[in-house]
């Protein structure tokens, strides 16, 4: 459900200039919006790490744990189309320096580390707990990057900006008329900004997502749009 939240403030002044004459007088109005969008996508990142003292074996590992995990999200119902490999790296495990190391000490590979990211954008937001429970059981160990927002918000950005705009005119016509004095030309127009900001999803639900044995709950929330214009008016 949209829900609409307008926030409005005026400022009314009589300001000199050269360019539009020295008793030029101006309205200044300024009009924000903000709207609450239910968010239709949900983002986050699924990750295979493994470690071996054989960079083979580590790398055969992971790729097994990788392929169950990719079957997994299969038949929990998550699209091909959206996943993709967001980061795959295999780097040496060195040894740790001893605190009595002798000055001939020099750190010596001691075993290698293989990490396999996928990333995760999907509009199926009802089975996202699912699809975290299904990757973990099935050799996922890291669970990170979850975020809700909107595939495409341009739509509730121009909305916001269109709603603060007619805010603005509506209480310049009305600060207008209290004041006995007649609008004229719009000067300057402006877009303050024009956002969407997605809800905060807690560090604290990604490290038990990480260790789930069953589906975690979790609710997408809305994301903000916030827009703010400032419009001058010509007073005559």
């Amino acid at each position: 459900m949209l829900r609409l939240i307008p926030l409005l403030s005026l400022l009314f002044l009589f300001v000199g200039s050269a360019a539009l004459g020295a008793d030029t007088a101006t309205l200044s109005v300024r009009g924000n919006a903000e709207l609450q969008v239910p968010a239709d996508q949900a983002l986050f990142s699924l990750a295979v790490v493994t470690e071996d003292e054989s960079s083979e074996r580590a790398l055969n590992a992971n790729n097994e744990a990788m392929e169950r995990v990719l079957t997994a999200l299969a038949r929990a119902g998550l699209d091909e189309k959206e996943m993709k490999t967001g980061q795959f790296t295999i780097s040496p495990r060195w040894s740790q320096r001893p605190r009595q190391a002798s000055a001939e000490w020099r750190p010596q590979i001691v075993g290698f580390s293989v990490t396999n990211r996928l990333q995760v954008q999907t509009g199926n937001l009802d089975r996202v707990g699912k699809f975290v429970a299904a990757a973990v059981d099935a050799g996922g160990n890291q669970v990170s990057g979850l975020s809700f927002d909107l595939a495409d918000p341009t739509a509730y950005r121009r909305e916001a900006i269109r709603i603060a705009m007619e805010k603005a005119r509506l209480d310049a016509t009305v600060l207008a008329d209290a004041a006995e004095v007649k609008l004229g030309r719009i000067l300057t127009l402006n877009i303050d900004s024009a956002r969407a900001e997605p809800p905060v999803v807690r560090g604290r639900f990604m490290a038990e997502a990480a260790m789930a044995t069953s589906e975690p709950p979790m609710m997408a929330g809305d994301v903000t749009v916030r827009a703010s214009v400032t419009a001058v008016y010509e007073l005559e």
